[in-house]
């Protein structure tokens, strides 16, 4: 009696026991869960300061610290469990560099910090979770953050002390193209390397609308803007723009056949922006000072040069022409051009001599064609005459077509010209004076004349010597005076002294 009394007594504290735990599993909403100085926890977790801790005024450490783990520890964790968190140190004790394996799980703890395992690596935690796609390196003593590329394709892009740099790759045409690009405070740098030969570029692209709904350029859009500025000394100030170079659509039959210029301004003081300085047209005419209007190279002002070179081929060769518009009338050669030419092609007819010709343009042609040429071979003509292929170029230095006049040589009446033993031209009334000469009369100086003195009866007089040839066939000299056949009276001079 008293034994199974017992064993129902037991069964039944059992039983309401079981039934108590049941309702206070249906009753209590925080069991299974843990609460660090609350009774009401929020979370599987809830851990709150106590209410001296969490005085505004209070001062102490509050928080929760993770296991802190050297990078080594953490990567000899065998079989890491899913959402295991740690915080990996960096001190002298545990550095992150004193890693020296090769486990794809530890790759990405390259600082220290908060990392959990997320079943396959270990990656930084919280908010610095999007932090894996940049990472720190040093090189060369010096560290760089760099952003890890979303494919293994060598395209970077790497921000240091001194400058940002990116690294990109790419294929296009069958070939590898690999740039990289520096910026810095000294500049910008672009690099690029292909095995087609085309360097880096700069692509300005202008248009209308927006970027969801782009519209066409129109005719007058400016396409391009680079401008260069200084610093102005008050920070708020503006110095407005320096020098430009400015790029527009002056034409467009449709999208892909259109005309541009180009425009490189520079600014000047009492200026208040920069002003065109070289203008180019889409027929390639430079304007310098001034929009080119017709031809090749249009300057407005003076120019000045130390050297210019001049080529081209055929008949006339290269030219050099200068204008005046102020020469209206018809006689008036408006234009005068220098021509360097020859007979290119001497199969087709109209070639003209070598030499450099300096030929006249007026508006109807009356005064037009060659005035003066300088023979390759250093001859000077004044005419038109031997200018042409047809016509043999003349052996002298000296060759005027036409009549001459010069100035020094006037007076009264006909002058005879006679040259000096200088060459110079002179005038003279009377016989020509000639020197004495020491030569023998010969066949080879026949009818040469030379003067000398000679001692006449204690006396010097000045004679004449004529080199003739007697009866005989012999060449002597015969003087106006002295010996047998001196001068006769007839008009005979005598055949020596």
């Amino acid at each position: 009696m008293n034994k199974t009394t017992i064993k129902i007594s037991v069964l039944a504290f059992l039983g309401f026991m079981t039934y108590g735990y049941a309702q206070q599993q249906q009753q209590d909403p925080y069991k299974g869960k843990v609460g660090v100085n609350t009774i009401a926890p929020s979370a599987t977790m809830d851990v709150q300061p106590n209410s001296d801790n969490a005085r505004v005024e209070a001062k102490t450490n509050e928080g929760i610290i993770a296991p802190k783990l050297s990078k080594v520890r953490i990567a000899n964790i065998e079989t890491p469990v899913e959402g295991t968190l740690v915080y990996a140190t960096d001190d002298a004790t545990s550095l992150i560099s004193a890693y020296t394996g090769n486990d794809p799980k530890v790759a990405k703890i390259t600082e220290k910090g908060y990392y959990f395992y997320n079943g396959t690596e270990w990656v930084k935690a919280g908010s610095d979770a999007t932090d894996q796609l940049w990472a720190q390196r040093d090189n060369g003593g010096v560290t760089e953050t760099y952003l890890k590329p979303a494919e293994n394709d060598g395209t970077s892009f790497t921000y240091k002390k001194s400058e940002v740099e990116i690294t990109s790759k790419d294929s296009g045409y069958n070939n590898t193209n690999q740039g990289l690009s520096n910026f810095s405070g000294y500049g910008i740098s672009s690099r690029r390397y292909n095995n087609i030969g085309y360097g880096p570029a700069l692509s300005l692209v202008a248009g209308r609308g927006s970027i969801a709904t782009p519209e066409a350029s129109q005719v007058g859009d400016t396409l391009g803007r680079i401008y260069f500025n200084p610093t102005p000394s008050v920070s708020t100030a503006n110095a407005g723009y320096g020098v430009s170079i400015v790029s527009k659509l002056v034409e467009k039959q449709n999208d892909t056949s259109y005309a541009t210029s180009l425009e490189i301004g520079v600014r000047n003081i009492g200026e208040s922006y920069p002003v065109g300085a070289i203008h180019i047209s889409p027929n390639r005419n430079v304007g310098i000072g001034k929009i080119a209007d017709g031809f090749r190279l249009d300057v407005h002002g003076g120019v000045r040069s130390h050297g210019i070179e001049i080529k081209s081929q055929g008949n006339i060769g290269p030219s050099f022409s200068i204008r005046n518009d102020s020469k209206d009338k018809p006689h008036q050669a408006n234009k005068w051009v220098l021509y360097n030419m020859t007979d290119a092609d001497p199969n087709t007819p109209g070639g003209y001599n070598d030499g450099l010709v300096f030929w006249s343009y007026n508006s109807d042609d009356s005064a037009g064609g060659p005035k003066l040429m300088l023979t390759d071979s250093g001859s000077l003509i004044v005419g038109a005459k031997y200018t042409y292929i047809n016509t043999s170029l003349p052996t002298e230095k000296l060759v005027v077509d036409g009549n001459a006049k010069i100035q020094s040589l006037s007076g009264t009446g006909d002058r005879i010209v006679v040259a000096d033993q200088d060459g110079v031209l002179k005038t003279s009334q009377f016989v020509m004076k000639a020197t004495d000469t020491t030569d023998g009369c010969s066949a080879s100086n026949a009818g040469a004349i030379h003067y000398k003195e000679i001692d006449k009866g204690g006396k010097m007089v000045g004679v004449f010597g004529f080199c003739t040839r007697d009866t005989q066939g012999n060449y002597k000299w015969a003087y106006n005076m002295g010996g047998a056949n001196m001068l006769d009276g007839t008009g005979a001079f005598g055949s020596g002294l």
